[in-house]
């Protein structure tokens, strides 16, 4: 804005070209025009000078100011025009946002359509595995059932051994207190065979002596004959009970040999037993930890189920209000969506009424100031687009904007 100078008042001369100094020129040949037609007399002459002298210098000091103001509301009015320029490339903008927005929410849409199919079809695999998982939890009682069977009977059967075992301890008791016997009467009959050895050295020092007395009476070689046959006979009497002891021993040997073997059998068919009765325990605690597992499961994929079933509710509200952004007919008046749309209406109406306001403003100052400065007729000039057809078509244009009725 120019700085506003006293030389543009009045430069102190009569030929000044200041605005006080041209409206003084003007005012004094009126005067003058006047004063020689006779219509001011003397006297008057100098009221009415006095007079249009404070008139003229008032009207150039508002010519003046007016000229700064005029000149102030065309930067005001240039800001205004450059801000609704700014305002109509911001708005470009936003439609061109919403408009890529739309296309977005179209995608978004066609991707929440994909996401629904995907998550109707995870859904269905969910319930497939559900029924899978019952019939496997089904398998599983069942195989626990026949695991529990299974572990009753080895119970069962570990009673049985239990109870056969005082009967098996016993008999076992038995064979050794007859393997003693034998081992005592095996003692007896070696001690009598040694006996017997002796007697038969003894006897065959008296057949040696018998032999060297060959010249003794034949009675006593008789009776020692008779002697020798009988001690033969006794001594294979005695090698005969020997064989039956050791044979007898054998078999006693052998029945314990059996004895032991059984006793090591119906152990290991003990321990196999209670083995198979912890590894029923064991198995019945998996079992049972598989059926929590699956009952765990099952809980989780209902609330897995649950939790899509959620989500597909939510992305098919959330594909309505993407499609309420961009179609029409679809989010109603007094929703939130409506509401913006109305609202983005009203601002963009706005923008429109401010701008037309704003120039109709600015030609109605000027016609206003050049109604009161000029009165040859400029107002019918449209150089610069000021004349009253121009004014009168932005006046126009601004009630047709408010939809007022023009006359």
């Amino acid at each position: 804005m120019a700085e506003v100078l006293t030389t543009d008042l009045t430069e102190g001369i009569l030929s000044g070209d200041g605005i006080f100094d041209a409206l003084m020129r003007a005012n004094k040949a009126h005067l003058e025009d006047e004063f020689n037609k006779n219509r001011i007399k003397g006297p008057e002459y100098s009221t009415v000078y006095l007079g249009s002298l404070n008139t003229v210098m008032q009207l150039s000091l508002q010519l003046l100011l007016e000229r700064q103001k005029v000149d102030l509301e065309a930067q005001v009015l240039e800001a205004q025009l450059l801000q609704a320029a700014a305002q109509l490339l911001q708005t470009e903008a936003q439609t061109a946002l919403i408009t890529q927005q739309n296309l977005n929410s179209v995608k978004e849409g066609e991707l929440l359509d994909e996401q629904i199919t995907k998550l109707i079809a995870e859904t269905d695999a969910v319930i497939q595995n559900t029924a899978n998982a019952l019939v496997e939890h089904d398998n599983i009682v069942a195989q626990h059932a026949s695991i529990l069977a299974n572990t009753e009977q080895a119970e069962q059967q570990v009673i049985n051994l239990k109870a056969q075992l005082p009967q098996i301890t016993a008999q076992t008791g038995l064979i050794t207190q007859q393997k003693l016997n034998l081992v005592t009467e095996g003692m007896l009959i070696t001690a009598n065979v040694t006996k017997t050895t002796q007697e038969t050295a003894n006897l065959s020092k008296q057949n040696l002596l018998i032999i060297e007395q060959t010249s003794m009476a034949n009675q006593q070689r008789l009776n020692a004959v008779t002697e020798n046959a009988t001690m033969l006979t006794q001594q294979d009497a005695l090698r005969k009970n020997t064989l039956k002891v050791e044979d007898e021993t054998l078999q006693v040997r052998q029945q314990t040999a059996n004895l032991l073997t059984q006793n090591s059998q119906i152990k290991a068919q003990t321990g196999l037993v209670t083995q198979q009765a912890v590894n029923a325990v064991v198995e019945k605690a998996v079992l049972e930890n598989q059926v929590c597992k699956l009952k765990a499961e099952f809980d989780i994929l209902t609330e897995q189920r649950a939790k899509t079933i959620s989500e597909t509710g939510l992305l098919q509200q959330k594909l309505a209000t993407e499609k309420a952004q961009v179609l029409t007919g679809i989010a109603a008046d007094d929703s939130v969506i409506g509401r913006q749309k109305s609202l983005y209406k009203a601002q963009s109406d706005g923008l429109a009424r401010n701008a037309e306001q704003a120039a109709t403003k600015i030609m109605v100052d000027t016609w206003n100031t050049r109604r009161l400065t000029d009165e040859t007729g400029t107002l019918a000039d449209t150089v610069n687009k000021l004349s009253d057809k121009h004014v009168g078509n932005a006046v126009t244009k601004l009630l047709s904007g408010i939809g007022a009725a023009i006359a």
